[in-house]
Parts: structure tokens; sequence; C-alpha cells
């Protein structure tokens, strides 16, 4: 992602990464358990039931594959909390909205997840480990499930919420050159030499 990014009137940069999420799931799993492939449609009532249906325990109640990696890194939680209409902040960034219903939702979905539903914990395996089946994450990652060829991963949109399918976070990376700055030229090439590098990428 290349562009400019101005907050307030006060400080202008350059974007170099924004926290957009996705769903990122092991087919082979989905496969095993005999249940269709996330899709477009789908709502996060889907998604929670998917992840049900995939966590197996053995015989003694342990758990030895979870349905869903808890979205608790901050693009996914975000994304789960914007599609049940909440937030952290509001628009003029002065007023916390956790509060909120729209935010408790969202942090109720994940909540239930994990504590009435058992299909996820604080720490559970990754997807590599194949004892995962879905995960909410950005793009940063798919570099990882790309070199494991011995694994069938695909991707598709987050769910619908109650406010509609939001895969963006309002977080960003950026780069800027401060005024206060004593070379401005070597930080502009710098920032040049970084987006070059994005757009190869």
């Amino acid at each position: 992602m290349v562009g400019w990014v101005q907050i307030k009137p006060v400080l202008t940069l350059f974007d170099t990464h924004a926290g957009v999420s996705g769903l990122i799931y092991n087919q082979e799993l989905f496969d095993r358990a005999g249940l269709l492939y996330p899709n477009e449609n789908w709502n996060y009532d889907d998604l929670m039931s998917a992840a049900r249906k995939l966590t197996v325990r053995n015989s003694s109640g342990e758990t030895v594959q979870w349905g869903m990696n808890a979205p608790f890194q901050r693009s996914p939680l975000l994304t789960v909390m914007h599609s049940f209409g909440g937030n952290w902040i509001d628009s003029t960034g002065t007023k916390s909205l956790l509060a909120s219903p729209g935010s408790i939702a969202g942090i109720k979905w994940v909540s239930d997840l994990m504590n009435t539903y058992h299909a996820s914990a604080l720490k559970v395996p990754g997807l590599l480990t194949e004892k995962t089946a879905i995960q909410m994450i950005g793009p940063w990652a798919l570099r990882n499930f790309i070199a494991r060829e011995d694994i069938r991963f695909a991707v598709e949109v987050v769910p619908a919420g109650p406010a509609g399918r939001i895969p963006g976070a309002s977080n960003i990376s950026g780069l800027a050159i401060t005024v206060q700055s004593k070379y401005p030229d070597k930080a502009w090439a710098f920032i040049c030499t970084v987006q070059r590098a994005l757009l190869v990428a």
C-alpha cells in the first residue's frame, strides 16, 4: 500500500501498512469434518458454528484440534469489534468506545468462542501445526503459509457482522519527516526507497 495520510492538519505521513484482516483456513480439516469452506456470504454465526464443529476432543476430553485461533491481535480484534458496530475510540480520538454496545458485542463474541463453546483458548497451536483450523489474520502472515506446499490453505474475506463486513482496522504504520529533522533530504530518500520496495512487493 502506498499513499499518504493526514492526521488533522498537523502530521502528514506516507503509509506503509494498514491492518486489514481476512480468514485463512486449513482445507483438509474442513474436508475431514465434512464442512463447506468459508465463503463471502458467511456471518459471525456461521464462523462460530464452523469453529465449534472443527474442535475435536479425545476420549479424555482433551482438545486435540481447535476450531479457531481467537482473534486477540490488535487488527483482528478490532475487525470483530467494527463488524459489531464498536471501536476503541470515537472519530475525534478523545472518547473511549470500549463500553459501547457494539464493542461489548464484539468482545463477547470472542469470549463466547473461548469460554462458552471452548472452540479456542488463550494459547492454541498455530495453523501451521495443523491443530487449528481457522485464523483471522492479515496479509503479513501469508508468506509463511505459501511456503508450506504440503498443507492446503485458502483465504476468504471476514464474515459480515451486524454493522456489515468490515475487514480493515483503524491502525496504520507510516513514515514522516519532522520539521526538526537535520537531514530532510536523506529522510526523503529513505521514504522513497521504502515506498519503491512496497510497490515491487
